[in-house]
């Protein structure tokens, strides 16, 4: 399981707490998979009421906040607050089949609550940081790997290089990764010399004129 890391916050330490404890619901609904069948009813019953509980008050909590940052995006994340709250319900609604059910409530925590602390969350920071008009993606390389790894399940086998400003630095970004970054001409900065991460393509490889220029026009503009 994805355990929680200070890059998945959004800067607020109540509201981060909260995060880290959902996640720790989450990896509670992996864990009820490995109970014993008879023992399970009681357990789903008991996380299920008790994260339906903690996730109201959170929401409560984060949509206080953004209303007080003015954030643009308030009304639809709310929105997306009452179906997660209506998704775990539905999840155990009918618990006929008690294996199923606990399957059902792990793959909607981890695809839908999960998802939403990740990637619906961290564009509240975003926007109060205002980091969006640049398209930076708000987590290091190691995180967003490892996010695509545990969270979607992605598994790449090739590699694209990309360099920035550290000396003699490579940085390995799965296919996937890479993919998104230039589609959506978004970037990911390095933790050391806090630049942009470019992709080194052969061209630039056998080129050092060319990477000396991709470098004084890619990196003045940061």
């Amino acid at each position: 399981m994805l355990e929680w890391n200070e890059e998945f916050g959004i800067k607020n330490q109540h509201l981060d707490g909260q995060h880290k404890q959902l996640l720790s619901y989450v990896e509670e609904s992996y864990v009820l998979l490995n109970k014993p069948t008879a023992e399970k009813p009681l357990l789903l019953k008991k996380l299920a009421s008790n994260l339906i509980m903690y996730a109201k008050k959170h929401f409560q909590d984060e949509e206080t906040y953004m209303k007080h940052i003015n954030y643009i995006h308030l009304e639809e994340h709310k929105a997306i607050h009452k179906e997660i709250i209506q998704g775990i319900k539905e999840t155990i609604q009918n618990m006929n089949n008690v294996e199923e059910s606990a399957k059902k409530l792990h793959i909607f925590l981890k695809e839908s609550l999960l998802r939403h602390i990740l990637e619906e969350d961290k564009k509240i920071e975003t926007y109060r940081n205002r980091i969006r008009e640049i398209n930076e993606m708000p987590y290091s390389l190691e995180v967003q790997t490892k996010i695509f790894q545990e969270v979607y399940g992605i598994k790449d086998s090739e590699y694209h290089t990309y360099v920035c400003l550290c000396y003699l630095k490579e940085n390995q970004v799965c296919e996937a990764l890479h993919k998104l970054m230039q589609e959506k001409q978004s970037f990911i900065r390095c933790k050391i010399c806090k630049q942009p991460l470019v992709a080194l393509k052969q061209d630039i490889q056998e080129n050092e004129e060319a990477f000396e220029k991709l470098a004084k026009d890619y990196f003045k503009q940061f």
